[in-house]
Order: structure tokens, then C-alpha cells, then sequence
């Protein structure tokens, strides 16, 4: 029997049913309506479950950002030598990683902060980022150009200047596990969780929960310092440089995921490019929000320092970065550095 024949017999045994039992059609009536209003009225009520997630977030995050720093004195952390780390190769990213100090100063018991730098970075640069904790290192700028040149070829322009320079981060032995983020993360709450994983290499994986890639976002990692992992990422960086130039973010997964030494975090602490709950870490990374310190026209002052979320559109976050950013300025009074700094920024709509 095909399907349409069977759909009809079913559609002549309901009438015949309905006609003989007329309170049968009512119910039948009834119930079919209110499938259909419920049909119809679900993407009001999975929005609103989102709208009271989003707020309850947020509340969350104030409180945390208000009384976070009280909790640590009376409760202060015991899991020995750990510490955050963030690496850039110019001023911009200085930017980001001032205002990340600021947010880490506040939600975080563990406040030890590292910033390898190269020397493309300023001494006005470096001296803000001391200013606001962090240990800065010098370290040679790793990148495709210097593998070209350690290899002896001519150097081939390929890959971002700089991305790989946070391999240096493996051979600081002396910490239990580094967490490190790009300057261009902003933190929403309390992370120090992820020290304590029992895992050599955590990272989010590059696709939200229900879509599918084969892939972790390395802005925010979490791992063991070791100098034979070390060793072997640089060796295995080397060899794959034959044929191209693999960003770092590759390596670390051939590195650690195809050996099945990767730990998946949750979407939750690297959200990318659109508005995600529940959600520990935003992420300024391409393509929908610029950098938050790029913006073609940054709210103002006052809007943002009166914003009180909550966060359900990507421009929100740039408004709560700017807030915590003015804040970070008078904190550590670096208005001056910044009337420096953000002559060379480039701009970008949003």
C-alpha cells in the first residue's frame, strides 16, 4: 500500500469515526488548534527562556566582578605555581591584554600574569603592561619567516607575523599548568576551574554545541609546561614547514588531539563571533565583531560605564569591553599611555 493511500484511509476512518462520535471532532478540533498555536508561539517562549538565561548571566557577572576579589582573601587558592599568559608581537594587542589584567585582577584568585612580547612591541608598551602585573618577557618573535629562515630558505611571507611565539610558553617548567589567552578574549567570570584539569592540553572546540569541526580555537589554552613538549611541537613544526607553513593553532592539534591528548572545554569558555549561553569568555575574533578597541566609533564614557547588560547582541560585548576599559584607565592611570596608544589603532566598523 503506498503512503498516500494509507494517509487517505487514515484521513476516511478519523471522518467516518468523527461523524458517528461528534464529541470525538470536538476534542480532534480542539487539540489540533492548540498544536498548531503552540507551533506557532515556540520561538517566543525559546526566546524568552534565552532573555531570563541572559539576565541571570549577566547578574552573575556582576556580582562576581563586585565581590570576587573579597572571596579570594578569605578563600585563597592552594593548587601551587600557576599562571595566566598572553604573547603579542606590537602595541595593539597591548591593548587588549591591559584590559584583560583588569578583568583577571577582579574575577580571578590567581592573579600571576605573564606577557612574552618581541620586540616589536613599544617601551611604553612594556611599561604598561608592567604597570597593570603583568611579568613581561622578551622572546624572539616566532612565525613562518623565521622558520623559512632557520630552514635556510628565503623567507616566503606566509602566515600571521608572530602567531606561533607562544611555543616559548612550554619551556616555563617551573608552573604546574599556564592557561593562555589571546589579548583579544574578555573573561565574564571566574575561570580558575581550568587549572585544575587533569589533562596536559584542554582548548574549546572550534564549533558551538549541534555543529560539527574537527578543530579547537587556540585563544584560550590550558596545559602543562614541558620541555620534551616542547622539543617535540618545535621538531614537528619543522617538519610539516616542508611543505608550507602550519599555524600554530594546527601544530597544537596534530600535536596533542591526533595523539588523544586533548581535553574538549565547553563551548562556554571560548564563544566566538555570536552571542552563545551559557557563556564564561568572549572572544573578539573574526569576522561579525571587530576588536573591541578597533571600532570605527567607540560608545562614549558615559554610555558605557550606565550599560547593564545583558549581553544579547555581539556589539554588547563591545559596549561592556569599553566599560571595563575606561575603568582598567583609571585604575592604573595609563590615561596618558592611552592618548598614545590609540593614535595608531585602525578602525573598523561595527
Amino acid at each position: 500500500m503506498s503512503v498516500v493511500k494509507g494517509i487517505a484511509l487514515i484521513v476516511i476512518v478519523t471522518a467516518l469515526f468523527c461523524y458517528f462520535n461528534p464529541l470525538v471532532l470536538k476534542y480532534f478540533l480542539s487539540y489540533a488548534i492548540l498544536i498548531i498555536q503552540m507551533t506557532y508561539n515556540d520561538l517566543e517562549r525559546h526566546s524568552n527562556v534565552t532573555k531570563l538565561q541572559s539576565e541571570t548571566e549577566f547578574r552573575l557577572h556582576q556580582f562576581e566582578m563586585q565581590f570576587n576579589k573579597e572571596r579570594c582573601k578569605s578563600q585563597p587558592p592552594s593548587r601551587g605555581p600557576v599562571s595566566w599568559l598572553t604573547a603579542m608581537t606590537n602595541d595593539d594587542f597591548v591593548i587588549g591584554a591591559v584590559l584583560n589584567a583588569y578583568m583577571i585582577k577582579h574575577l580571578s584568585c590567581e592573579t600571576k600574569m605573564i606577557a612574552l612580547v618581541s620586540g616589536g612591541v613599544s617601551d611604553a608598551g612594556k611599561s604598561a603592561l608592567v604597570k597593570v602585573g603583568y611579568e613581561v618577557k622578551v622572546v624572539e618573535p616566532l612565525d613562518c619567516n623565521w622558520m623559512d629562515r632557520k630552514k635556510g630558505r628565503k623567507e616566503r611571507n606566509t602566515g600571521i607575523i608572530g602567531t606561533h611565539m607562544r611555543f616559548h610558553a612550554w619551556l616555563y617548567t617551573k608552573y604546574k599548568k599556564l592557561v593562555y589567552f589571546d589579548a583579544d578574549i574578555i573573561p565574564l567570570t571566574n575561570i580558575d576551574e581550568i587549572f585544575d584539569l587533569d589533562s596536559d592540553f584542554a582548548a574549546a572546540y572550534c564549533g558551538k554545541p549541534g555543529i560539527l569541526d574537527p578543530c579547537f580555537n587556540a585563544g584560550l589554552l590550558v596545559f602543562k609546561p614541558s620541555d620534551k613538549y616542547h622539543h617535540e611541537i618545535m621538531d614537528m613544526w619543522s617538519a610539516l614547514s616542508d611543505r608550507g607553513c602550519p599555524n600554530d593553532q594546527v601544530l597544537l592539534w596534530h600535536y596533542y588531539a591526533d595523539a588523544g591528548r586533548w581535553m574538549p572545554l565547553p563551548y562556554a569558555y571560548n564563544v566566538r563571533r555570536e552571542i552563545y549561553h551559557p557563556m564564561k569568555v568572549y572572544h573578539f575574533a573574526c569576522c561579525l565583531t571587530p576588536k573591541a578597541w578597533r571600532v570605527m566609533h567607540p560608545p562614549p564614557r558615559s554610555a558605557a560605564e550606565g550599560f547593564e547588560g545583558p549581553l544579547d547582541k555581539p556589539t554588547d560585548m563591545v559596549t561592556l569591553w569599553w566599560k571595563y576599559f575606561y575603568k582598567a584607565l583609571d585604575q592604573f592611570e595609563l590615561h596618558d599611555w592611552w592618548k598614545n596608544a590609540s593614535k595608531s589603532i585602525r578602525r573598523e566598523d561595527h
